[in-house]
This record gives C-alpha cells, sequence and structure tokens, in this order.
C-alpha cells in the first residue's frame, strides 16, 4: 500500500509538473506572439489598491485614528483593579514592663494585603468632550481615506492614459521612421543616378536623422511611462487597452458648471474632512473648558489585610467601602485658560482651511469642467485636422511622383500629419483623464467612473519591448 501509494504520488506530482511546463510554454508563446492578456483599467485599480504605497499608508493612518474612539470610552467606563502585597518584617519591639525593667522581643512576621478596588465616572464633561472629539476624528479619517482614494484613482488613471498616449505616439515616431529612411534611401538612389541633387539627398538624411532621434526620445518616454503605472499598481505592463482611434468624446451627466459645484461641495470627502475637522476642533473647545467644572466619581473597594501593622500584629482585618468622591478644581495657574486659547486658535484654523478647501474645490471644478467641455470641442476639431492632414499627403505623394511636387513638400505634408496625429492623440486621452478627475472630485463613485472608462477603453494595444532604433 505504502508502494502504491508513493507511486500515486509520483504520478500526480509528475502530471502537475507537465501541466505547469505547459501552461508555461503556452504562455512564453503566447507572449512571444504578443497575445499577452491586456491589464484594463479595472484589474489595474483592484491592484493599486492592494499595492500602492501611498494608499496603504493612508488606510494605516486611518486605522490608528479609529482607535481614538474606544481609547476615549474607556475613560467614562468603570475602572477595576487589583492590587496584592506581601511583606517580610524582620525586627524588635522594646518596651518596659512593671517592673520598670527594660525588655526586648523580637518582632518577626509577614503582612499579605489584598484590596479590589473599583471608580466609575458619574460626571466627567472633560472624558465626555474628549469622547465626541475622537468620534469626529475617526470619521475625519474615514473622509481623508476616501479623499486619499480618490488621489489614487486620479494618480492610476493618469500613469495609465500616459502609457497610451507614450505608446502611440512611438509607433507613430517608428511609422515616420520607416517613411523617411525610405525616402532617403529614394533620394539617394536619384542622386547616384544622377536625377536628383545633392541638397535633396541631404535634406533627406537630415529628416530621417531628426526622426530617429525623436523615437530615441519618446522611447525613454515610454520607459517612464511604463515605470510610473508598475509602481502604482506593482504589476508588469505588457499589454493594455487603448480607445479606439474614432473616439469622439463622451457626454457629462450634469449639465451646467453650477449643478457640478453643488454636486462636489456636497459630496466631496475633503471637504468633509475639513468639516468635521472643525467640529473636532470645537469639542476641542469644551474638553479644555471643562477643567473648570468639578469631577464626581463613584469609588467602591474591598480589603483584607493579615497583620497589617504592629498595631494590628496576628488579626485580620476585612474592609468594603463604597461612596462618591467630588473633585472641585479651584485654581491651576492659568493652564486652563491657555488650554481654551489654544483650542480658540485651533478651530479658528479648521474655520479658515475649511472655506481655503471649499474656494480650492470650486476652482478646480470650474477649471476641469471647462477643460472637459473644451476637451470634447477640440477632439472633434483634432479629427476633422487629421484627415485634412491624410488628404494633403495623399496629394503631395501624387504631385512627387508626377513630378509636380517636390520631396521637400512631401516630407511637409507627413511632418503636417504626424503633428495632427499627435495632438488627437494627447487630446483623447487628455479629455478622458480631465472627465475621470471631475466625476470622482464630485463624488461620483469610483467603480462607475473607472467602469465606464473601461468600455471606453476596447481596443488591445500590445506594449513591445523598448529597441533601439
Amino acid at each position: 500500500m505504502r508502494l502504491l501509494g508513493l507511486d500515486f504520488a509520483a504520478g500526480t506530482l509528475w502530471r502537475r509538473t507537465a501541466a505547469g511546463l505547459a501552461v508555461g510554454w503556452l504562455s512564453a508563446s503566447l507572449c512571444a506572439q504578443g497575445l499577452v492578456t491586456p491589464l484594463t483599467l479595472t484589474d489595474a485599480y483592484e491592484a493599486a489598491v492592494r499595492h500602492d504605497a501611498r494608499y496603504q499608508i493612508a488606510t494605516k493612518e486611518q486605522e490608528a485614528a479609529r482607535q481614538g474612539v474606544p481609547l476615549a470610552r474607556a475613560s467614562l467606563l468603570p475602572q477595576v483593579s487589583l492590587n496584592a502585597s506581601t511583606a517580610k518584617v524582620v525586627g524588635r519591639r522594646e518596651f518596659g514592663n512593671s517592673l520598670n525593667q527594660g525588655v526586648e522581643v523580637p518582632l518577626d512576621y509577614e503582612s499579605p494585603q489584598v484590596s479590589l478596588n473599583l471608580r466609575t465616572p458619574l460626571f466627567n464633561y472633560e472624558a465626555l468632550s474628549r469622547l465626541r472629539q475622537a468620534t469626529s476624528v475617526a470619521d475625519g479619517a474615514e473622509a481623508l481615506l476616501a479623499a486619499r482614494h480618490i488621489d489614487l484613482v486620479n494618480r492610476l488613471t493618469a500613469a495609465y492614459l500616459e502609457v497610451l498616449i507614450q505608446h502611440e505616439v512611438r509607433a507613430m515616431a517608428e511609422e515616420d521612421l520607416r517613411s523617411l529612411q525610405a525616402q532617403a534611401e529614394r533620394a539617394r538612389r536619384r542622386f547616384t543616378l544622377g536625377e536628383g541633387t545633392v541638397q535633396e539627398a541631404t535634406a533627406a538624411e537630415s529628416a530621417a536623422g531628426l526622426a530617429k532621434n525623436r523615437l530615441v526620445r519618446v522611447q525613454d518616454d515610454v520607459v517612464s511611462a511604463r515605470r510610473e503605472l508598475q509602481r502604482i499598481t506593482g504589476l508588469e505592463v505588457g499589454a493594455l487597452r487603448a480607445a479606439p482611434a474614432d473616439f469622439a468624446g463622451l457626454s457629462l451627466p450634469l449639465p451646467t458648471l453650477q449643478q457640478w459645484i453643488e454636486q462636489t461641495a456636497e459630496n466631496n470627502p475633503l471637504v468633509r474632512f475639513r468639516r468635521l475637522s472643525l467640529e473636532a476642533a470645537g469639542f476641542g473647545v469644551e474638553r479644555q473648558r471643562a477643567g473648570h467644572y468639578p469631577r464626581m466619581d463613584l469609588v467602591a473597594s474591598m480589603a483584607r489585610a493579615d497583620s497589617e501593622s504592629v498595631a494590628t500584629l496576628n488579626q485580620k482585618t476585612e474592609q468594603r467601602s463604597i461612596g462618591v468622591q467630588l473633585t472641585v478644581p479651584i485654581f491651576s495657574g492659568g493652564g486652563v485658560e491657555a488650554g481654551i486659547a489654544q483650542s480658540l486658535a485651533e478651530r479658528d484654523r479648521a474655520e479658515q482651511e475649511l472655506r481655503a478647501e471649499q474656494e480650492n474645490l470650486t476652482l478646480e471644478v470650474e477649471r476641469l469642467y471647462r477643460l472637459t467641455v473644451q476637451g470634447a470641442e477640440r477632439l472633434a476639431a483634432n479629427l476633422l485636422a487629421l484627415d485634412a492632414a491624410g488628404v494633403a499627403v495623399k496629394a503631395a505623394a501624387r504631385a512627387q511622383a508626377t513630378g509636380l511636387g517636390t520631396d521637400a513638400d512631401y516630407r511637409q505634408a507627413l511632418a503636417r500629419q504626424a503633428l495632427a496625429r499627435r495632438e488627437l492623440i494627447q487630446a483623447r486621452y487628455e479629455f478622458l483623464n480631465q472627465r475621470s478627475q471631475l466625476l470622482v472630485l464630485s463624488g461620483w463613485p469610483s467603480a462607475q467612473v473607472l467602469g465606464e472608462m473601461a468600455r471606453v477603453l476596447s481596443v488591445d494595444a500590445t506594449m513591445k519591448e523598448e529597441s533601439q532604433p
């Protein structure tokens, strides 16, 4: 039976190993063929939530702030303590007898003691204010974490779209280089055959060299963009999903700027955080004012002692007590007044921070709204410009073929087409990024915003390994 078990285990291990090798070979084959599973924006978001260091710091800060509530509540709950001790007493006792003679008696005994004490507040305004302040701080930490989540979504979206921009720009730069190198080769051939001039050949060579330098710079930008996305998600970027070439924009769910401002003021977590900070600062003022208020506690104790003192030698004592303790502050050296003044200043600061945050958000919403509206118009204009540039390239190619145009005219038409394509790429992804920022800033759920953008990014784009041109 044991041998059979070993054979079965060995067979299972062999099958698993073979399956693993097959999967690895298939994955390597797919990667080699460019059939890598694209990293969607939704998958990148899920990875970023688990990996991004800045967001993880915010989650730990929120967890730490949450513990302030039970810490503050502990001041309003009963406090029970058990004290136990024992002592070995060694000494002597001297006294006079009835004949007025000095008598010395050794004094050695043990004195064990046990006490159980209870204290519970009946009125403690300072502890109550501390609990209210801690609750506001914990709620503020939740709002701040939501704000950090918005920051994560914005950074992830910008990094993802930047990789797409640089990828498409690199593809365009490679196409331009191939076209200009072909132009340079034709110019050299014509010059060799005596049909062209040295100026034409030199100009074509120069244009190809400049295109090669541009491709090198673009490849560096691709590497930087991919490293930034990898830093946020912790994933290797093999393939992404890009927007289709005919993407012409998306509509906004709210039609007017004023509606966007009102929506942001109501739902933005940073505004909520500032409001809760102001509330916590108000409770801080009340906490300092509590230094003038009396405090009342219920106290109870149970104690047992053996030979507590020389007077009770070899005697056991048991005591039970319950009562009320009142503490009335009279003079604290001005510390309470200074604390109140400090807390009032903190409250005023929190109030100004709230006002500044509201003003900054209003300006930011207005900026993003205008950029998004203008971005849709810019997209439409860039699509028309690219179509016109394509027609101009075809016309220049025909003119060059019939001898009615020069190589310089054709290169200029190619340069204008490349510029139009680059501006269209930039406009397309900037529009998506700005629209996404506007939506999440005004309180739209991140999952909804990213899901909508993921539906737009529907074209697979495989990231090639960087290579020298």
